[in-house]
């Protein structure tokens, strides 16, 4: 009679045959990520900040840094950077009425190309990205440890922005993100 106890009882089984790639791992990290720093689903304002020439050029920089895997054997390090001390602006109202060359009659333009057009921003000391791009809000994207996870090939820098820009897209993050490639130097 034990014997018809045990087969009488149905065993419930799931096969689970999902196989998650390298790469979609790497955009859950990168989506995880963003969403923990509160950077997703359009929550940030985008390199939408009061410009000040002389908070500027003292301006202090926080960031925050996180590991990703990516291959098999390979890391990299997604860091925030953003200026700590200028004061945002909430929403367009505010931005038309600051007194700044960044703000203009047009909506066309995007917030990094009004930072980029901004005088208070030329000859000011700070990130060499900032100065360089026009932006005070982004992402960084290097190797976690510069002599073994360096990006070397074409392909693997194809990867990743592919996979940056999957992320971001679903997302929402409206910050650009800046890939190191090659040689830190």
């Amino acid at each position: 009679s034990s014997e018809g106890a045990i087969n009488d009882e149905e065993v419930f089984e799931i096969n689970d045959f999902t196989v998650v790639t390298a790469l979609e791992s790497f955009i859950v990290g990168i989506e995880a990520t963003v969403y923990s720093w509160g950077l997703g689903k359009g929550s940030c304002n985008g390199n939408r900040f009061a410009l000040n020439r002389n908070v500027i050029a003292s301006c202090k920089w926080d960031s925050k840094c996180a590991k990703l895997v990516f291959g098999d054997n390979n890391a990299l390090n997604l860091a925030y950077f953003w200026p700590r001390n200028l004061d945002r602006l909430d929403d367009k109202r505010d931005s038309q009425d600051a007194p700044s060359s960044a703000t203009t009659d047009g909506d066309y333009l995007t917030n990094a190309a009004k930072l980029l057009l901004a005088t208070e921003l030329d000859f000011c000391p700070g990130s060499i990205i900032s100065s360089q791009f026009g932006v005070l809000e982004f992402l960084l994207l290097t190797p976690f440890d510069w002599s073994s996870d360096k990006v070397v090939n074409e392909n693997q820098l194809q990867t990743i922005l592919s996979a940056v820009n999957v992320a971001l897209c679903t997302t929402e993050c409206e910050l650009p993100v800046f890939v190191q490639y090659g040689d830190g130097d």
